[in-house]
């Protein structure tokens, strides 16, 4: 089949302009198919392809950090030491005054006393034995131990537009 004959330098396709130029051309033409003295004058709609891009929300996540507490007893040995004081009395003249000492894991420290007589003597008044002893106990507190964990969660996409470029601000029915 052939098409229809076009007279010499004529185009089956009017040239490209504003949708109103096309119009123009269209309500000039007459009826679809005119024949001109001159010249086959045959209307032709064109179509346009716009592509656009752009950006939907599609399906997403949503976090959620959750903070667990747990009673735990924690057992510890604790150690103390406390001192004893015993006081041994002597009475004994001594020249000199005895020095501190240690004797069995005991520290003597030694309490002097000048007594007047007709002539002066040192008496050994006292001794303070100090003996130290360790106790050991068990001990049993409750400590709170915290633990996290993460719960996800899927959010099914919605395809709605995404304008801002900017994240969006959490809000009390959506905290992501």
């Amino acid at each position: 089949m052939s098409g229809p004959i076009l007279p010499k330098g004529s185009s089956p396709v009017p040239p490209a302009g504003s949708d109103a130029d096309r119009a123009a051309d269209v309500t000039k033409a007459g009826p679809p198919l005119a024949l001109d003295a001159q010249r086959l004058v045959i209307s032709v709609i064109a179509e346009r392809l716009r592509i656009e891009k752009r950006t939907v929300e599609g399906e997403g996540v949503r976090v959620h950090v959750v903070t667990d507490e747990e009673a735990t007893p924690a057992n510890v040995t604790l150690r103390s030491e406390r001192v004893e004081v015993e006081r041994v009395p002597l009475g004994r003249v001594v020249e000199s005054a005895p020095p501190v000492r240690e004797e069995n894991g005991v520290t003597i420290i030694p309490v002097m006393e000048e007594v007047v007589v007709t002539e002066t003597r040192l008496v050994l008044k006292e001794e303070l034995h100090i003996r130290r002893v360790a106790e050991t106990r068990e001990h049993q507190e409750t400590v709170l131990l915290r633990r996290q964990r993460a719960e996800v969660e899927r959010l099914p996409a919605t395809g709605k537009p995404i304008t801002d470029t900017k994240a969006p601000t959490p809000t009390e029915e959506d905290p992501r």
